[in-house]
């Protein structure tokens, strides 16, 4: 589960790296819409990437909590008897 926290942890930070990187770049200099269309794309398969990340930690805590509520759920009979 610490591992699914640190890769929110991670991803987060990369995406204000990435957003700390943009803001440099277009104070730096102006750039072209093909650069401007260029980072966008990047950010879109960036976002893409990041979903994907998403998606297989909501599901591994999906079934964690699953196995958790099963395991308490046994817990709570043993307790009754």
């Amino acid at each position: 589960m610490s591992k699914n926290l640190d890769d929110t942890i991670n991803l987060i930070v990369s995406l204000e790296t990435l957003r700390d990187k943009l803001h440099q770049r277009r104070s730096i200099y102006a750039p072209t819409v093909r650069n401007e269309s260029e980072i966008l794309d990047s950010m879109r398969k960036l976002v893409r990437d990041q979903e994907q990340k998403v998606k297989k930690m909501t599901t591994t805590l999906d079934i964690f909590r699953s196995e958790t509520r099963k395991v308490i759920n046994q817990i709570e009979e043993l307790e009754k008897h």
